[in-house]
């Protein structure tokens, strides 16, 4: 099962976000490849474990007391979450995992997974009882306590409302690229393939499903994934064609594509990030895009007035690190 392998790379630091989208990519390379359910699913589980892990571990730990092996504890980990949040088949679930636990450990793993999903499918609600009556809402919720507390603290009345949205998969948000598309034979694609728009905000497009990203317009570049609230940073900043253009904390890109469209890709956009692989996909998606005017840079913003010196740019968006609370939902 791909996503224990998954589950390991992230426990080791990777990105989850990266590490999925690598995978999809390297899958796409063989035959016959990920169906659309496949990959819906896989998805699913892997984004949602690591969302839950907090509860999902307590669930392990009340009725294991030592798990030795990173794997046996991720296969039990995406087990418990299809039977705690999605809707499976408990006794197809607990199959499927001791049939892996058997084939990776033996038949003594198979049997101790076996043992541990149908214990938790027997006691599950009375341990969240349990928890809640505790006051332990942050382990049911799957939160560090300090960030708990914190949103309890800033949203007193609606706290609970607030941390449960974080838990939910956002919707796909996309926007054409104005240099070589239009909008009418984008609305007639989401017509062919059965999309359908939930909301629109400006040029960015939320949509309810992810099928737009197998399509050979999205390859060609010719749609990318954009959230609305970089666009609207980067069309507050009124950038026009000719200008030159300083992006700080640019990656993954968007914004500075945003702004290459709207100056018509005339000018130049210095596009800084202090992380290698980051420029990687600023790079990648703007020769995607089509986009020549966006050149990206290592370097660290509080550095650009010695790099540049005085005057060197028309206008700068300065899109600081924060919290990163906003993105729990998109990158978990």
């Amino acid at each position: 099962m791909d996503i224990i392998g998954l589950l390991a790379q992230y426990e080791h630091g990777k990105f989850s976000n990266i590490l999925l989208n690598n995978y999809f990519k390297e899958k796409e390379t063989e035959l016959p490849g990920l169906t659309r359910g496949e990959k819906g699913f896989i998805t699913e589980v892997f984004y949602g474990t690591i969302r839950n892990v907090m509860f999902l571990d307590y669930s392990i730990d009340k009725r294991v007391k030592t798990i030795d092996k990173l794997w046996v504890r991720n296969l039990l980990r995406l087990s418990m979450y299809q039977i705690q949040f999605m809707n499976s088949d408990d006794a197809g679930v607990v199959y499927e995992g001791v049939e892996v636990a058997k084939l990776r450990g033996g038949t003594f793993i198979g049997s101790f997974v076996n043992g541990v999903l149908r214990s938790f499918i027997r006691e599950k609600d009375e341990d969240i009882e349990k928890l809640l009556e505790e006051g332990r809402e942050d382990i049911v919720l799957s939160y560090p306590k300090w960030f708990f507390d914190e949103i309890k603290w800033e949203h007193k009345e609606n706290y609970l409302e607030i941390l449960r949205s974080y838990k939910k998969i956002p919707n796909l948000s996309v926007k054409i690229n104005k240099l070589n598309y239009n909008e009418e034979d984008f609305l007639a694609l989401l017509g062919i393939k059965g999309i359908k728009i939930l909301r629109k905000v400006e040029d960015v497009y939320y949509i309810d499903s992810g099928v737009i990203l197998e399509t050979s317009e999205f390859k060609r570049g010719q749609i990318t994934v954009q959230d609305a609230s970089s666009f609207l940073a980067a069309k507050y900043l009124d950038p026009q064609p000719g200008e030159r253009i300083l992006d700080t904390c640019s990656a993954p890109g968007g914004k500075a594509i945003a702004m290459a469209e709207m100056m018509k890709n005339q000018g130049e956009i210095i596009a800084l990030d202090i992380h290698e692989h980051k420029l990687k996909l600023i790079k990648s998606r703007t020769k995607q895009m089509g986009i020549d005017i966006v050149h990206a840079e290592l370097m660290d913003a509080r550095l650009v007035d010695v790099e540049f010196g005085v005057e060197s740019f028309d206008k700068v968006l300065v899109d600081a690190p924060c919290s990163g609370f906003g993105f729990i939902r998109k990158k978990p």
